[in-house]
């Protein structure tokens, strides 16, 4: 079961949302409207447009466009190239340090096995002896 209880107002409130409609058309749909509009009349006035100049200019533009994308794109790639060249690099070299360490750790694994066998020892002792103990008494 739900403890969530309807809302008590169930009908809007009909002048805030006729102010709402209203606002949205003014702040969004209108802008809208207007900004296709402009489009539209520049895209119309470039095609009738003859002059070579406008031509020369859109060149122009679509080089600073491309421009404008290319640049990151070549820094990006040049990033990728250092990493990839970088990771080719750290692969050749890797393996050699990779066996060192192991090496070390095999030394060191060894070093811990030996001290924590030296310390459970004598509880072990103690816990033989103890259960030699209990299995003479159930054989007599």
């Amino acid at each position: 079961m739900s403890n969530v209880q309807p809302s008590p107002l169930t009908e809007r409130n009909p002048e805030t949302h006729k102010a709402h409609r209203r606002e949205v058309f003014w702040q969004i749909m209108f802008p809208l409207i207007i900004g296709a509009i402009v489009c539209l009349a520049m895209a119309i006035l470039v095609g009738l447009g003859s002059n070579p100049t406008v031509y020369r200019w859109g060149d122009i533009s679509i080089i600073w466009l491309v421009l404008l994308t290319i640049l990151p794109s070549i820094l990006v790639l040049a990033v990728l190239v250092a990493l990839v060249y970088g990771l080719v690099r750290l692969l050749h070299v890797l393996p050699g340090f990779a066996y060192r360490v192991q090496k070390l750790l095999w030394v060191f694994q060894a070093r811990v096995q030996r001290i924590t066998d030296g310390a459970i020892e004598p509880v072990m002792k103690i816990h033989s002896f103890r259960a030699m103990l209990g299995a003479l008494r159930r054989k007599s």
